[in-house]
């Protein structure tokens, strides 16, 4: 009987061993982080949940987008006002 005991307490060790291994081996779920955003030609706000990452990238994008316009917007400005 202590045989089989001290077998199973072994057998679950290295069952929850071998869970722990394959755990690490996953890789780390990212963490969503949510913003209310309002579209475009609404006034109800909607959440948007992205990870750190993926919301780093839309800014940066969003970012070079307006940058883009407001150049092309400042070079039309300049040539109106040197005619």
């Amino acid at each position: 009987m202590l045989v089989a005991g001290t077998a199973t307490i072994l057998i679950s060790g290295l069952a929850s061993a071998q869970d722990a291994a394959v755990d690490s081996a996953k890789p780390a779920k990212e963490k969503k982080i949510c913003r209310s955003l309002v579209p475009v030609g609404s006034i109800m706000p909607k959440r948007f949940c992205l990870t750190k990452n993926e919301w780093s990238r839309l800014d940066d994008d969003i970012g070079k987008h307006t940058e883009a316009k407001l150049n092309a917007r400042k070079t039309t400005m300049d040539r109106t006002l040197s005619q």
